[in-house]
């Protein structure tokens, strides 16, 4: 699905340096980011699962 906006955001990222393989994978996970917030029962739940992604992701957190 094409939309005003992904053409708009195509053409920023190609004028910011972006290859068309680059824009394309960025798109896709544009796609699967969204699909996983809509499993959220709220914008709440995905902030706090965002952040301790954050955590996790610079230390702060350990496995188990």
């Amino acid at each position: 699905m094409t939309t005003a906006t992904t053409i708009h955001s195509t053409h920023q990222l190609a004028s910011q340096g972006f290859t068309p393989e680059e824009i394309a994978r960025l798109e896709a996970l544009k796609c699967s980011y969204n699909a996983f917030r809509e499993r959220c029962d709220s914008d709440r739940e995905f902030q706090q699962l965002a952040f301790l992604k954050w955590r996790y992701e610079h230390g702060d957190l350990q496995r188990g």
